[in-house]
C-alpha cells in the first residue's frame, strides 16, 4: 500500500506510485546533498555528489509532470506498491542513519552504488505504459542516467581504492 500524501491508504493507485517515485529522487537528492557537505573537503568528489543530487532532482521533476499531464501522457504502470513503498521507506532509513552517523568515503560510494544499481532496476520495474513515445524517452533518459550514476560512483569508488592501495606523493608530502 502506498501513503497518500494525506496519510490515506490506497491501493495500486498509478498516481500514487507516480508520487512515491518523485519521493524516493528527492530523498536521493537530499542524500547525495548531505554528501557533497560531508565531503565538502574534496572538490572533486562534493561535485560529483552535487551533479547526481542535480539529476535525482531533475527526475523528481519528471515524475511531478507526469503526476501533471498523467491523463494524457500515462495509460497505466506496471509499479507494484509494495517495491515502491519498500523503496521509499528503505531510503527514509538510509537517510536518516547517515545523518546520525556520516560514513566514510567509501562506505558512502558503496551504499550510493548499490543504491543507484536498486534504483535503475526499479525503474524499470515501475515502467509506465505511456500513450505518446516523448513521454516513454523522457523516462528512458532517466534509467540511463541512473546507469551513468552507477558509472560515475563506480570510476571514483575504484580510484578511492587505487589511491589507498597506491598513495602518491604529493608536494606536501615528499621532502626531496
Amino acid at each position: 500500500m502506498i501513503m497518500a500524501e494525506n496519510g490515506n491508504h490506497h491501493g495500486n493507485n498509478d498516481v500514487e506510485i507516480l508520487k512515491a517515485c518523485r519521493d524516493i529522487e528527492h530523498i536521493a537528492a537530499e542524500i547525495y546533498r548531505f554528501y557533497a557537505e560531508t565531503f565538502k573537503d574534496n572538490p572533486r568528489i562534493k561535485s560529483l555528489w552535487e551533479k547526481t543530487a542535480d539529476e535525482e532532482k531533475n527526475h523528481a521533476l519528471q515524475f511531478e509532470l507526469a503526476i501533471k499531464l498523467r491523463t494524457g501522457m500515462i495509460e497505466g504502470s506496471n509499479g507494484d506498491s509494495f517495491v515502491v513503498c519498500n523503496t521509499l521507506k528503505f531510503l527514509r532509513s538510509l537517510l536518516d542513519g547517515i545523518k546520525k552517523s556520516k560514513p566514510a568515503l567509501s562506505e558512502a560510494l558503496r551504499s550510493a552504488i548499490k543504491f543507484e544499481e536498486h534504483l535503475a532496476q526499479f525503474h524499470l520495474s515501475c515502467i509506465a505504459i505511456f500513450r505518446d513515445e516523448r513521454f516513454k524517452n523522457m523516462f528512458t533518459a532517466m534509467m540511463a542516467a541512473d546507469n551513468e550514476h552507477v558509472e560515475s560512483l563506480q570510476n571514483e569508488y575504484e580510484n578511492l581504492l587505487h589511491n589507498q592501495h597506491n598513495p602518491v606523493f604529493t608536494e606536501t608530502t615528499s621532502h626531496f
